[in-house]
């Protein structure tokens, strides 16, 4: 796995005794990720969530489409809007705001 150093300690964080099945775990490492441009472990800690069987829920998502956004990724944001949509998550004001912004940076805002 390419992961950055504290994207490491936060997984075995994460994973190590506890397991989490919280998503808000999993959203406050993700905003983490989206603060500091690390969409990559971003996208490993929603995939991992799945793995886990833990279900994201809209503040997981949105943290998600941000880390896209702020690295500049619209077409992951996209992908992943279109799949919260589709799991029943309803989007909020931040999804739509973030998805915009994803597709204003991509240039797609046609």
């Amino acid at each position: 796995s390419n992961l950055s150093y504290p994207m490491l300690q936060l997984k075995s964080q994460l994973f190590g005794f506890s397991n989490p099945k919280d998503p808000r775990d999993f959203s406050v490492g993700i905003s983490g990720c989206a603060r500091a441009a690390l969409w990559q472990d971003a996208s490993v800690l929603f995939a991992t969530m799945h793995a886990g069987k833990v279900y994201p829920n809209v503040f997981v998502y949105n943290a998600t489409i941000s880390a896209y956004e702020k690295s500049g990724h619209w077409q992951h944001a996209l992908r992943l809007f279109q799949l919260m949509t589709f799991t029943q998550v309803f989007p909020t004001v931040v999804s739509y705001n973030s998805m915009i912004s994803a597709c204003e940076k991509g240039g797609e805002w046609e």
